[in-house]
Formats: structure tokens, C-alpha cells, sequence
């Protein structure tokens, strides 16, 4: 078998300077029936350092029928190679380090090791996975490696996208070899494309895999959500491993300001089609967990849409001062706005007129001399 971990160092950064980092895996669904290349259905697992991922799983079909990758939707590649599975990596240049001129690819009998084709580690990451298409294999662990069993700090997210797709995300904590930033072979930049999709973002870049440093409460790690449809989306913990039971993790929305914590149930929202770069993040602990005299004032103002009438409702306590409301869209973009100056409803009681908006979702943001309360309306018939 290969080393996948000797491959990627042979051929990156501290080697040629050839690969992006990461390997990835074909996976052909059993929805399969045709021999033209264009026409195949599948998806690609991921495998670095870290560890691996899924490839995305299709929605459930009308009649209940699981289209799997290969016989089962948890296929995913682990760090030693079998005997004849395939792998496609990509340039060195796709993650913007220059490619040498000759780009050569090396294999060397460095990377050999007998290990047997056996039942996956999970995210100890040890196993020898064969991703082939025959979806009844039961292939166990014959000689357990020893080595290289420990099972290392790892989260691995679901996102299911409107349609029932679910596509897997991988985080892993490394102190001593990654960092927040671009980590060669411990970040797998993005290389499945979907209409429906969720990545994580290192300076704007989406990647399906990512490597941190130690495990931090504070972390804020940034979500990209791309929607081309319309719908419910959900993001839940598809395995949690090395972490202490105890820690929370929850989806930040920075639009709403709320946390949702998913260690047992999923989060789940409907959203409009967009590109959410900046609003959604995984984090482990709320902000300001305590909350303060002026929290606690803020959580008195009341917000809500009137669709009889079509006005926005307002009530605050009488410390409270209004300075400006806004109308947005579910992807954040500014619709209306009022203020004191243009608004002559302005209390700590008022209903503010909404004329000429087209039906959907929205958030209200009222804006005070204490901070911001934000609020989510359908505006409809």
C-alpha cells in the first residue's frame, strides 16, 4: 500500500513543491448506467493528513432508496492506499504555490508499507479503505497496525442542502503542525463543485478539509454556504472524536447574532439562493456568555412585521432610544432604511409603514444606543 502522509510530503513544500495537498477518490454511485464519461454520477472523497471525507451523498430517491457512493454513504479513505485505488491530486498552483517547471509526481519505495485492505479507523485515520463500487464488502481488520492509532482531535460536520444532499466537512486540531491560516497537507482546498454547497473559508478561499492548531473556545471558523435552490439547509455533527464530551459547538449566525448549539440536534434554517460568505461560523462558546445590565435591556425590544397592515412593530423599554431601523435581505443587503430624522414615528412604541417590498424572507435590524436587535419576517400575502 501507500503512505498517504509520505506522499503528500514527497510532493509538496518540503519535496517537489508539486501537489496541492490532498487526494482525492472517485466514488461512482449505484444510480450508475452509462459508460459516457459526461454522464456519470458520483462524487469525490478527500483524504489528507487529518484525515478523510465522504464524498457527497445524492438525496434520498421518491421511493426511499439510498443512493450510496459505493454500497454505503460512510466509504472514506484513510491513510494507507490499497493495492490499485486510484486518486486524482491537483497543482501545487491551485493553492498559489508555483508548480517546479518539470511538475513531476514522485513515488519511491519510501512510501511502500504492508498494511492489508481493512475496515476503516474512523478518524484515527489508520485504516487501508478500497473505495470500489461493489457495495456489499466486508473486508475487516486482518493486522491492525499498531502504529499511528491514536485517535487525534477531530469534528466532522453534515450539511444537507435543500434538495437532501449531503456534502461532509472535516476539522482537525493540530497544535503542532497547523495553524488558521493555509497549512499544506492539513488543508484540502475544495475541489467537488455543487449548485448547493458548504465549505470552510481560509482568506476567502473554500476548503473541504481544515487543520487548526490546539483546540480553542474562542475559535470562530467561517463557513462559505452557496445556494443556487431555495430551501431548508441543515448542519449537524456527523462524528465528534478526541474532543472532551463536554465541549459545545454551535452555528454562529452573525446576521441574527444567535448560536445553535448541534451537539444533538441539527441546525436548521431556510434560506433564500445566495452566497453566504460572512455569516454563518462554527465557534464553542457563546460571546459574552454573562449577560450585562444593557444585554438584558436589549433582550426587552420587541420586533415583529405586521402583515395585515404591512407595518414593522417596535416596542422597547423607556431607556431604550431607537436611532435607525433597516430592512434587509436574507443575504444582507441594505432594502430600507429609517431613522429619526426621516421618521416621525420614532418611540419606544411605533409602527413604521413597509410600501413596494417583493414577498420573501427578511431581517429587521433595529439599531439603539445599546447595540442591535435583529429579527426574521416573511413578508408575503
Amino acid at each position: 500500500a501507500i503512505d498517504a502522509n509520505a506522499f503528500i510530503d514527497d510532493n509538496g513544500p518540503a519535496g517537489t513543491n508539486t501537489i496541492a495537498g490532498a487526494l482525492y477518490f472517485w466514488e461512482h454511485y449505484d444510480s450508475n448506467n452509462t459508460h459516457i464519461l459526461r454522464d456519470y454520477e458520483g462524487g469525490y472523497a478527500v483524504l489528507n493528513k487529518l484525515g478523510g471525507t465522504a464524498a457527497v451523498t445524492p438525496p434520498i430517491t421518491d421511493d426511499g432508496y439510498v443512493i450510496s457512493g459505493n454500497g454505503t454513504p460512510s466509504k472514506i479513505p484513510e491513510r494507507y492506499i490499497p493495492v490499485g485505488q486510484g486518486f486524482f491530486v491537483s497543482s501545487s498552483e491551485f493553492i498559489g504555490i508555483p508548480t517546479p517547471v518539470n511538475g513531476n509526481i514522485e513515488f519511491n519505495n519510501a512510501q511502500r508499507i504492508f498494511i492489508r485492505e481493512q475496515a476503516p479507523t474512523g478518524l484515527a485515520n489508520s485504516g487501508s479503505v478500497f473505495l470500489k463500487s461493489s457495495g456489499n464488502s466486508k473486508n475487516k481488520a486482518k493486522n491492525q497496525d499498531p502504529k499511528d492509532t491514536e485517535v487525534k482531535k477531530r469534528l466532522r460536520l453534515d450539511f444537507k442542502t435543500p434538495e437532501g444532499a449531503v456534502r461532509q466537512l472535516l476539522l482537525g486540531f493540530e497544535p503542532e503542525e497547523a495553524s488558521i491560516g493555509f497549512d499544506y497537507g492539513y488543508d484540502a482546498p475544495k475541489f467537488n463543485s455543487f449548485p448547493n454547497d458548504l465549505t470552510w473559508l481560509i482568506d476567502n478561499a473554500g476548503y473541504e478539509i481544515q487543520g487548526v492548531g490546539g483546540f480553542d473556545e474562542s475559535l470562530m471558523l467561517p463557513l462559505g454556504l452557496y445556494l443556487s435552490t431555495s430551501g431548508n439547509i441543515e448542519i449537524s455533527i456527523n462524528e465528534m472524536l478526541g474532543l472532551d464530551p463536554k465541549n459545545k459547538v454551535y452555528v454562529y449566525d452573525s446576521l441574527l447574532g444567535t448560536y445553535t448549539k448541534i451537539n444533538n440536534k441539527p441546525f436548521s434554517t431556510i434560506l433564500d439562493p445566495g452566497d453566504y460568505v460572512d455569516r454563518f461560523y462554527i465557534t464553542f462558546t457563546k460571546k459574552n456568555n454573562e449577560l450585562s445590565v444593557e444585554e438584558e435591556l436589549l433582550d426587552q425590544v420587541s420586533v415583529n412585521y405586521l402583515q395585515n397592515t404591512k407595518e414593522i412593530y417596535i416596542k422597547t423599554a423607556n431607556d431604550i432610544s431607537v436611532k435607525q431601523v433597516y430592512l434587509t435581505n436574507i443575504i444582507g443587503q441594505i432594502i430600507k432604511t429609517w431613522n429619526v430624522t426621516n421618521t416621525a414615528s420614532f418611540s419606544n412604541d411605533m409602527k413604521i409603514p413597509v410600501r413596494n417590498v417583493a414577498e420573501g424572507s427578511y431581517i429587521i435590524k433595529v439599531k439603539n444606543d445599546l447595540g442591535s436587535t435583529n429579527k426574521k419576517v416573511v413578508i408575503g400575502q
